[in-house]
């Protein structure tokens, strides 16, 4: 998988905003989109589930990184929702760092995603039902378990953590060990 697009530095920074901003919105930052690669029929499940539940659901697609950032630590929850294409390749997208760095609770409708993170995040592959579990979870959620996860983006999911994967690949195939 990619990364966040934050430094550790920036990661430790980010608690100190933690629950502070929260409104009835919930910022979607990404495309919407339908066809075989599209993402559409996960996402308008859980923005009906919004809707029923007087939350603003706001699809946003062009932002600055700080915004970025802004939005997605004022939503009232930031879900990691994946396609049918995607979730049956595996696929991690790097938008469940960028959310937990930014200071959200991990929740995606991938199962792949939730193993990842050693199932310490909100999944249910059904995206309506995931907006009532995510919503029960956060209610009894512990700053010491977000603190955990954005620890876990920020020692092992930054793009620091992927120059250094690349240069040891590079440096396993001068050697000879990868040919």
């Amino acid at each position: 998988p990619w990364a966040t697009d934050l430094l550790p530095h920036e990661i430790e920074e980010n608690k100190k905003q933690v629950l502070k901003n929260r409104t009835n919105i919930v910022y979607w930052i990404g495309t919407i989109g339908g066809g075989y690669f599209g993402n559409d029929t996960k996402i308008n499940p859980f923005r009906q589930a919004c809707s029923e539940n007087r939350i603003e659901f706001r699809h946003v697609s062009r932002v600055s990184a700080q915004e970025n950032i802004t939005l997605i630590q004022n939503s009232f929850i930031a879900p990691t929702l994946v396609g049918e294409w995607q979730e049956r390749q595996g696929y991690i997208p790097c938008r469940i760092f960028k959310n937990i760095s930014y200071g959200q609770f991990g929740i995606t409708n991938s199962e792949t995603v939730y193993k990842f993170f050693k199932r310490k995040i909100v999944y249910n592959p059904d995206t309506y039902q995931l907006f009532f579990d995510a919503e029960r979870r956060l209610r009894s959620l512990t700053q010491e378990e977000l603190f955990e996860l954005m620890d876990f983006v920020k020692d092992k999911h930054t793009y620091l953590n992927r120059i250094e994967t690349l240069m040891n690949f590079f440096v396993a195939v001068r050697s000879g060990h990868i040919l």
